[in-house]
């Protein structure tokens, strides 16, 4: 199995049925690590407060938090 080593302690995960990626909120940033390389392919910072939800298709990304 693969380690991600996470910049901090996650607030909601999503890995949609696709099996490619696994999407992470940490904090107000979304990461996006690549399942078999275990590397973050791509971070963004969304939200002011922590991200509470994360729900993803092979199309769209969507990310709940407090702050709207």
């Amino acid at each position: 199995p693969k380690k991600f080593v996470l910049p901090g302690k996650p607030t909601a995960i999503s890995s949609p049925g696709i099996g490619k990626f696994v999407f992470v909120g940490i904090s107000g940033s979304m990461y996006v690590w690549h399942v078999t390389s275990g590397r973050c392919v791509h971070s963004l910072q969304c939200h002011f407060q922590e991200i509470t939800r994360i729900t993803a298709n092979e199309h769209f990304t969507v990310t709940a938090s407090p702050d709207g």
